[in-house]
Formats: C-alpha cells, sequence, structure tokens
C-alpha cells in the first residue's frame, strides 16, 4: 500500500482537489468511456470522489475505493444520498489487493493517483484480474515528458510540495511516457487511445509533466496449442 493519506492531511487534500476545475479532463474523460447504465465502474484511489458527481448519472453502479479511512469517510459524506441508493458504493480496500472477483467490471478508472503508486506494476495487474474481458481501464495522470535537463531538476520541485503539502508529495513517482506505456503492456493491456491535455500554463508542473489521459482495453489471449 502506498500514497495512503491520513487524518488531518486528507481533509487539507480533498478541500484543495475540490477547488480545481477538472473540467479540461472530466471532458475527455466522458467521450473515451461511452458509460451506461448497465455498466459497473471502479472509481480506484478515490480519493475524495471528484470524478463521482460526472459519472454518477450515466453508469449503473460506481464502486470507489481508496486505502485512506479518512478518504471513505469524506465519500460517505459527500455521496450519502447516492450511498442509499445503491448507485455508488465505497470501499476502504489496497488497490494491489482488491476485494473483488475476477471480471466484475466493465470499467476501471484512475485519476491523478498513479503517481503516487510505488508498486504499480501490481496495481494494473488486478485492474487486468477485476476487468472483463472487453473491459476499458482509464489513466488520467501527469507524465514527464521534457529534457533530461529538467528530470534532474524534479527532487527539488517534490521537496518544495512536500514542505507545502505534506510528507506524500516527496514518495510521489512521474514516470516517463515509455515506461508507464511499458507497465501497461506488460499488465495484459494495449493503449486504445492517448490524448495529451494542453494547459497554458507556466507551471513548473504543467510544462514538463503534463496530463496524458490513456484508453487501455485488455489484450486479447493468443492461442496456445501445437501448431
Amino acid at each position: 500500500m502506498s500514497g495512503v493519506i491520513k487524518g488531518v492531511r486528507a481533509r487539507e487534500f480533498a478541500e484543495r482537489a475540490g477547488k480545481n476545475d477538472f473540467s479540461y479532463v472530466t471532458e475527455v474523460l466522458l467521450k473515451l468511456i461511452k458509460a451506461d447504465k448497465k455498466q459497473k465502474i471502479l472509481d480506484l484511489c478515490a480519493g475524495s470522489g471528484n470524478l463521482i458527481p460526472f459519472i454518477s448519472d450515466k453508469a449503473g453502479e460506481i464502486v470507489a475505493v481508496d486505502a485512506s479511512e479518512e478518504m471513505i469517510k469524506i465519500m460517505d459524506e459527500r455521496f450519502s444520498d447516492e450511498i442509499s441508493t445503491g448507485s455508488v458504493k465505497t470501499v476502504l480496500a489496497d488497490a494491489e489487493k482488491l476485494p473483488f472477483d475476477d471480471k466484475e467490471f466493465d470499467k476501471v478508472i484512475i485519476k491523478f493517483s498513479v503517481h503516487h503508486l510505488s508498486d504499480v506494476s501490481k496495481v494494473f495487474d488486478e485492474c487486468y484480474r477485476v476487468l472483463k474481458d472487453d473491459g476499458e481501464m482509464v489513466i488520467i495522470d501527469m507524465v514527464f515528458d521534457s529534457s533530461v535537463f529538467f528530470r534532474i531538476l524534479e527532487p527539488f520541485w517534490r521537496l518544495r510540495k512536500m514542505m507545502k503539502h505534506g510528507m506524500h508529495e516527496y514518495g510521489c513517482k512521474y514516470r516517463s511516457i515509455g515506461k508507464l506505456e511499458k507497465i501497461f503492456t506488460d499488465s495484459g493491456f494495449v493503449v486504445d487511445k492517448k490524448v495529451k491535455v494542453k494547459k497554458e500554463s507556466k507551471r513548473f508542473k504543467d510544462k514538463h509533466y503534463p496530463t496524458y489521459i490513456y484508453l487501455l482495453k485488455v489484450a486479447p489471449l493468443l492461442p496456445t496449442g501445437n501448431w
């Protein structure tokens, strides 16, 4: 388990995230996932549930999972009506050991959380396990997409973030496009679509760690046997 934000830090993190405008991401996301009322969607590493309002009326059921007890409490407070009707369910669980059956979900979404995961391969292996054969996974995250010089500056940038927001920030891993896509492949996924979300910004993270949205599909199994 990695990247868990606890206690008062979780409340502070949720408050900051709630002030962000994610419309530039959700517009692309909704076009990609094409959710419908027959689908069961896993919102993994859901945090305080900022994705839920955008998809709750489009899916049959959303299961929001986080490893932080405080984040689960926040979601239970925010979405008490949806939880009471059964359209939303919150689950406290480690993303590396999901308490779900094989092939249970139609879609899995991980939004701005991959960089918090230390062993992302285990998480993607679990996503592969719980997805149906025709399932899809959407990854939304900041990806390193710049020159090596700026990669050298990353520890100082993360230290500054840690001093401002807490220790969990320094443990973040911002992977390169090549490394991230290799992890997808190794876990049994193929990249169906890739979108670089452009923001007009001079901030360090927006220039060198832009947001990418990946639509992944479960790779078809190759036939086995004697030829």
